[in-house]
């Protein structure tokens, strides 16, 4: 049995090895997502996300459903648009919150962007407790 194991962890260290050696430098960042240090209020609309493409990179799509104790919560996505041109400078994610929920934690696991070059993105998960 320890031949066994030893066996186990060499290869799974060995397996690690590969997939960092050959994963090369981290790709650049398209967006940046910036949670609100804010809680959620029972009843009222709440902004929790903002996410800002980086250099030359377009949103074309966001998805930022989140989840209130099992419950899904559809976003509201708002996109901000310089005076002049088509493409967003900007993108908010709000929901509404149901009253009664206090208590509960409002979870963003994985929202989903798209950008109009094709390339994907998604920030880490964000939780919040919403307040009375």
């Amino acid at each position: 049995m320890r031949v066994v194991l030893a066996l186990g962890i060499a290869g799974v260290a060995a397996a690690s090895a590969l997939t960092t050696a050959s994963a090369g430098p981290p790709p650049p960042k398209i967006v940046l997502f910036g949670a609100t240090h804010a809680q959620p209020v029972a009843g009222k609309l709440f902004v929790g996300l903002s996410i800002t493409p980086q250099g030359d990179t377009y949103i074309s799509t966001v998805s930022c459903d989140a989840r209130l104790g099992r419950k899904k919560v559809g976003a509201r996505v708002l996109r901000y648009h310089p005076t002049r041109g088509n493409k967003p400078v900007a993108v908010t994610c709000s929901w509404r919150i149901p009253a009664g929920t206090q208590d509960k934690r409002l979870r963003l696991r994985r929202e989903f962007i798209l950008t109009t070059g094709g390339d994907f993105a998604s920030g880490p998960p964000f939780v919040w407790t919403v307040k009375k």
